[in-house]
């Protein structure tokens, strides 16, 4: 398998695993702390890490939800916990990964990228 076929792979794997995570907690009359719970689990079962996930699941838990566990509700909760304000796109992977193709990134070697709106500021050690 090649390694964007490999990379493909683990994204969609991850997405899946967020998606199914959050999905449910739609429709839930309302968010409590074993649905936190149930976030932060699904979070660090995507592969985001424990710190980041605990981060993540502690802006949901800050949040104050209006009525259901509707999907914009969590959206807004969830981008309220990220630096930038804002959930991540397709379009923010591929943007890093482009970085790394193109001939000027060329003196640039052996880095990690996190492209997690600054949800990790604060969690890595280098």
């Amino acid at each position: 398998m090649s390694w964007l076929k490999k990379l493909t792979s683990g994204l969609s794997k991850t997405s899946a695993k967020v998606t199914a995570s959050l999905s449910s907690l739609l429709g839930r009359p309302a968010i409590d702390a074993a649905s936190i719970e149930e976030v932060e689990d699904g979070l660090i079962a995507a592969d985001l890490g424990t710190r980041v996930a605990a981060r993540l699941a502690e802006g949901v838990r800050r949040h104050k939800f209006d009525g259901d566990g509707t999907a914009p509700a969590l959206a807004a909760a969830l981008a309220d916990s990220i630096p930038v304000g804002r959930l991540g796109q397709p379009e923010d992977v591929s943007n890093a990964f482009l970085f790394f193709c193109d001939p000027a990134s060329g003196f640039v070697t052996g880095q990690t990228l996190y492209v997690c709106g600054g949800a990790s500021i604060g969690t890595l050690t280098i």
